[in-house]
Protein backbone atom coordinates (compact mmCIF):
# COMPACT_ATOMS: atom_id res chain seq x y z
CA UNK A 1 0.00 0.00 0.00
CA UNK A 2 3.16 2.59 0.67
CA UNK A 3 4.26 2.25 -2.77
CA UNK A 4 0.46 2.50 -3.87
CA UNK A 5 -0.26 5.97 -1.82
CA UNK A 6 3.25 6.91 -3.45
CA UNK A 7 2.50 6.67 -7.34
CA UNK A 8 -0.62 9.14 -6.50
CA UNK A 9 1.51 11.82 -4.85
CA UNK A 10 4.37 11.52 -7.99
CA UNK A 11 0.84 12.21 -9.93
CA UNK A 12 0.46 14.89 -7.75
CA UNK A 13 3.62 15.96 -8.08
CA UNK A 14 3.84 15.80 -11.44
CA UNK A 15 0.77 17.78 -12.29
CA UNK A 16 2.05 20.60 -10.24
CA UNK A 17 5.33 20.37 -11.06
CA UNK A 18 4.31 21.55 -14.54
CA UNK A 19 2.16 24.57 -13.85
CA UNK A 20 -1.02 22.47 -13.32
CA UNK A 21 -3.35 21.60 -10.63
CA UNK A 22 -5.46 18.60 -9.91
CA UNK A 23 -9.26 19.19 -9.86
CA UNK A 24 -10.25 15.57 -9.16
CA UNK A 25 -9.40 11.99 -8.88
CA UNK A 26 -10.62 8.97 -8.67
CA UNK A 27 -9.52 5.04 -8.16
CA UNK A 28 -10.93 2.28 -10.83
CA UNK A 29 -12.01 -1.10 -10.04
CA UNK A 30 -11.74 -0.98 -6.09
CA UNK A 31 -14.42 -2.93 -4.69
CA UNK A 32 -14.87 -4.90 -8.34
CA UNK A 33 -11.63 -6.78 -7.88
CA UNK A 34 -12.99 -9.14 -5.32
CA UNK A 35 -14.29 -12.73 -5.82
CA UNK A 36 -15.95 -12.93 -9.58
CA UNK A 37 -18.51 -15.71 -8.42
CA UNK A 38 -19.69 -13.17 -5.76
CA UNK A 39 -19.95 -10.00 -8.54
CA UNK A 40 -21.87 -12.30 -10.91
CA UNK A 41 -24.43 -12.84 -7.91
CA UNK A 42 -24.78 -9.14 -7.79
CA UNK A 43 -24.86 -8.70 -11.64
CA UNK A 44 -27.80 -10.73 -11.76
CA UNK A 45 -29.96 -8.68 -9.45
CA UNK A 46 -30.70 -5.65 -11.21
CA UNK A 47 -31.41 -3.77 -7.50
CA UNK A 48 -28.03 -5.26 -6.43
CA UNK A 49 -25.88 -4.50 -8.79
CA UNK A 50 -27.39 -0.47 -9.45
CA UNK A 51 -26.78 -0.59 -5.46
CA UNK A 52 -22.76 -2.29 -5.47
CA UNK A 53 -22.11 0.61 -8.44
CA UNK A 54 -23.07 3.55 -6.28
CA UNK A 55 -20.92 2.78 -3.70
CA UNK A 56 -17.96 1.34 -5.98
CA UNK A 57 -17.98 4.89 -7.49
CA UNK A 58 -18.39 6.65 -4.55
CA UNK A 59 -15.61 4.97 -2.64
CA UNK A 60 -13.47 5.11 -5.74
CA UNK A 61 -13.76 9.24 -5.50
CA UNK A 62 -12.82 9.12 -2.04
CA UNK A 63 -9.19 10.44 -1.17
CA UNK A 64 -8.30 7.85 0.96
CA UNK A 65 -9.18 4.66 -1.48
CA UNK A 66 -7.38 6.71 -4.64
CA UNK A 67 -3.97 4.76 -4.40
CA UNK A 68 -5.88 1.18 -3.84
CA UNK A 69 -7.70 0.92 -7.46
CA UNK A 70 -6.18 -0.86 -10.47
CA UNK A 71 -5.89 3.09 -11.71
CA UNK A 72 -5.55 6.11 -10.97
CA UNK A 73 -7.84 8.65 -13.04
CA UNK A 74 -7.69 12.65 -12.67
CA UNK A 75 -8.20 15.65 -13.78
CA UNK A 76 -6.18 18.50 -14.21
CA UNK A 77 -5.99 21.62 -15.51
CA UNK A 78 -3.19 24.63 -16.02
CA UNK A 79 -2.96 26.90 -13.14
CA UNK A 80 -2.54 30.07 -14.42
CA UNK A 81 -4.12 31.44 -17.56
CA UNK A 82 -1.42 31.45 -20.87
Amino acid sequence: MIMMAAASMITLGLVTQCGGEVLAGSASNWASLEDPAILAGLERSPRLWERFLVYETAACASPGVRDGGTRILFAARRATPL
